[in-house]
């Protein structure tokens, strides 16, 4: 030991330290870069997995549907019931070419899809033959067309296609998934090599300095207690890792039980409520006769009643679910904000007066026109117009205003109602939050009706501005930003 001593002087060890640890740090370094690399893939394959899955849920949802509709159309010769029909007509094909641009990297999976798309246009045209013949009053043979099954084995065809996709997907992600884990064993490893062999050199280097200087005991307990030390931080780093390595796939896991969950929700749920609102509506409405004592008329409305409530409800968390996933997408055209504003009033007309409030529009100021998405501008006006009658006693008013000033482009809806402290505003804006009033108690929802109109005005890039103290009313405005002033303003500010 004094011959190395000897040998290892001051400088040797300052040089060893100066090359040593810059190399282990550049290795740990490449390690990460490398885990980052292999994470970001496994990533990638679990939301392309889940987008795929949630694709392949929405074309088999819209046949189900279509087909639902055609049989409440053969049933009750009624047109409303071919709305599923109708809407599934016009979305399947453009839903099913998303798929495609989704799996365009894998050639087969791109042919499974093709092979989608023929089966759903023959599903489509086999439904539409049925619809027409019974619409010509050719019943017999709607009900020989529908009997032959045809349309049962292309339902089937389907359901083997996307299951088929479906495992693929889920075949890649597990490739993904295994070579992450893999990285994270490997990574674990070789960083408690690199470690082992840092705290090496700190301790050898500790050890010559104090055979060189001669320092005794003190230096030694010095040593003793950085490498202890060392040896602590090194455990509680791996102790770290693997509670990190755990914590990510409870969140993987989770994520993909929240993606799944609300992807199969739209057909586990939705399906049966339109079953029930349908058969409901029918034995409301006594379609096929009366039916017997009057409580069973009553008991099917509230049957009726207590289903489109639930359906409410869970399109208004699907909608809030695609929003945060960042799927909500925006289809912009010229809407004239007047026209907005008086269909608004006009849908939310009937729950005003029952609720004994005034409803009006201020026309003082013409109506703009902005480039938006028409659906989601209605869908914010009528939460807004909701929640105004719905806070308004008996004998207040409800307005609404439209604006293209200073504060960009949109309307605002002002009420008499029992406002809201600045406590009760954060609340409200926040998912599920619920004001804890009468009124509130006595209206049940969700709580999201603001924070997705929020969601929906941050799209459009605007926001929703919320103006309220208990006592004085609420006034909401929805402010888009002047650059989506619709071509007629454009033609005007440029002329």
């Amino acid at each position: 030991m004094k011959s190395i001593a000897r040998t290892v002087t001051p400088r040797t060890i300052i040089a060893a330290c100066t090359i040593g640890l810059p190399a282990i740090v550049l290795l740990l370094g490449m390690l990460v870069a490398q885990q980052t690399i292999e994470n970001n893939a496994a990533n990638h394959a679990v939301f392309h997995t889940s987008a795929v899955r949630m694709r392949l849920q929405r074309v088999f949802s819209m046949l189900q549907d279509a087909e639902t509709g055609q049989r409440g159309y053969l049933l009750t010769d009624q047109e409303k019931y071919l709305k599923p029909y109708t809407a599934a007509s016009a979305q399947v094909g453009p839903e099913i070419s998303k798929l495609a641009d989704l799996l365009r990297a894998d050639p087969a999976q791109r042919a499974r899809v093709e092979r989608l798309r023929i089966v759903a246009s023959r599903k489509m045209t086999e439904l539409g033959q049925t619809i027409e013949l019974y619409r010509r009053g050719n019943h017999g043979a709607a009900a020989v067309l529908v009997s032959k099954g045809d349309g049962f084995a292309m339902m089937e065809e389907a359901r083997k296609i996307t299951s088929d996709i479906l495992a693929v997907q889920t075949r890649e992600r597990a490739i993904q998934m295994a070579r992450s884990a893999a990285g994270y064993n490997r990574t674990f490893w070789f960083g408690s090599v690199l470690l082992s062999a840092l705290a090496l050199l700190i301790a050898f280097s500790a050890i010559m300095a104090f055979i060189n200087y001669r320092e005794g005991e003190k230096v030694i307990a010095d040593v003793r207690i950085l490498t202890q030390q060392l040896q602590a931080e090194k455990e509680r780093l791996l102790r770290t890792v693997g509670e990190l390595n755990v914590a990510k796939a409870s969140a993987e896991d989770a994520s993909r039980a929240k993606s799944d969950f609300l992807a199969n929700m739209s057909h586990e749920l939705r399906t049966p409520l339109n079953a029930i609102l349908g058969f409901s509506e029918i034995i409301k409405d006594e379609l096929f006769g009366p039916a017997g004592q009057p409580q069973y008329a009553d008991y099917a409305n509230d049957v009726h009643k207590s289903g489109q409530h639930l359906l409410d409800l869970i399109n208004d968390v699907l909608d809030l679910s695609k929003i945060q996933a960042g799927r909500a997408e925006l289809r912009e055209v010229d809407v004239d904000l007047s026209r907005l504003v008086r269909d608004g009033i006009s849908l939310t007309r009937e729950r005003a007066l029952k609720g004994g409030v005034s409803l009006s529009y201020d026309e003082s100021a013409s109506g703009p026109v902005v480039l938006a998405d028409s659906r989601m501008l209605k869908q914010v006006l009528l939460n807004l117009l909701s929640n105004a009658i719905k806070f308004t006693p008996p004998g207040g008013t409800v307005t609404a205003r439209t604006f293209a000033d200073a504060r960009g482009i949109g309307f605002s809806i002002e009420d008499t109602g029992i406002g809201m402290s600045q406590a009760d505003i954060v609340k409200a804006m926040s998912p599920y939050g619920q004001i804890n009033s009468q009124v509130s108690r006595k209206h049940k929802g969700t709580g999201l009706g603001l924070p997705i109109s929020q969601s929906l005005a941050v799209l459009h890039g605007g926001d929703l501005v919320v103006d309220s103290a208990p006592g004085r009313g609420t006034t909401i405005t929805l402010a888009l930003p002047g650059s989506r002033a619709g071509r007629s303003l454009r033609r005007a500010a440029t002329g």
